[in-house]
């Protein structure tokens, strides 16, 4: 059995094609729902330019779908969105988990009325976010809490954000250990309106026990309830009122934090996801192609 990770690995299913082992391709974040993120900010240019890459993606993503016998994929709109590329070759959801820490970060916040943003900004939906809070929802906040502050974290940050955000935006780039902004932050935050997969900064603040003011995006793949498991936002003013109300209220951040964690001790574990990899690994080995010629081709 061979397994690949992320699409971009999908292209070299194609030697193992007059080969037995059967071929499992796990899609992080597919790439026709990741093309379709700038399509709908931006300007016409990139507009068009996202038009065009996702034409490709799909094309590319049609043909390595042949080339496996099953899909994986962490939630139900990445399924619904490769459906009509995957031919016959059957989908499967399972969600990933992370290790969840023996004991929480602190529920409140050691630093007193900070958000903190994490995310790779080498990924799109990361940078359209961290424009969004910092040039139009953190102002809001900033003018009901004067002493608010916010901590960027993630690798290759665009140097206009700190310009942007002035002396209350502290921009720190790549990191080698996010624990401690996690454990001073008093509200993590995460306005993400773009792309597919789960968002590994959400599962690990919710596995560290914090507060966390998301989109319905940013929490894909987890049946997360609003206002006990995370407080749920769509617009800017949605995602200011609910920083604004969790940093002025201690007592309501910390229940929020503590049933965050306990949700995560529940349901974030890996024993779930290695469950069912082995009920697909054990029906793939049941059903091993034969070997052909090289001249011969599957139907």
């Amino acid at each position: 059995m061979v397994q690949f990770e992320y699409h971009i690995t999908g292209q070299y299913a194609a030697a193992l094609r007059h080969c037995s082992p059967a071929r499992v391709l796990v899609e992080h974040e597919p790439g026709v729902v990741a093309a379709a993120g700038p399509l709908a900010v931006g300007a016409i240019i990139r507009r068009l330019i996202a038009s065009a890459d996702r034409r490709a993606w799909a094309a590319y993503e049609r043909r390595i779908f042949h080339d496996v016998d099953r899909i994986v994929v962490f939630t139900e709109r990445d399924r619904g969105a490769i459906r009509p590329l995957a031919g016959d070759t059957p989908i499967l959801c399972i969600p990933f988990g992370t290790e969840v820490p023996v004991s929480p970060l602190s529920p409140t916040g050691t630093r007193a009325a900070n958000l903190l943003f994490v995310g790779s900004f080498r990924h799109y939906p990361n940078v359209d976010g961290a424009f969004w809070l910092v040039d139009r929802i953190f102002p809001i906040v900033r003018s009901h809490c004067p002493a608010a502050t916010l901590t960027v974290v993630g690798a290759d940050p665009p140097a206009v954000l700190s310009v942007i955000g002035g002396p209350s935006v502290e921009v720190l780039g790549s990191v080698t250990d996010v624990r401690p902004f996690l454990d001073q932050a008093a509200v993590v935050i995460v306005p993400i309106r773009l792309g597919g997969g789960m968002r590994v900064k959400v599962v690990e603040a919710l596995a560290a026990g914090k507060a966390l003011v998301c989109s319905r995006q940013a929490i894909e793949g987890l049946p997360l309830r609003n206002r006990e498991h995370v407080r749920l936002a769509e617009t800017e003013s949605e995602f200011a009122a609910a920083a604004i109300e969790l940093l002025t209220n201690e007592g309501r951040r910390a229940a929020m934090a503590g049933r965050a964690r306990a949700w995560a001790c529940a349901h974030l574990g890996w024993d779930r996801a290695v469950a069912q990899y082995e009920a697909l690994y054990g029906r793939l080995r049941r059903r091993q192609r034969p070997l052909l010629g090289p001249h011969e081709e599957y139907e």
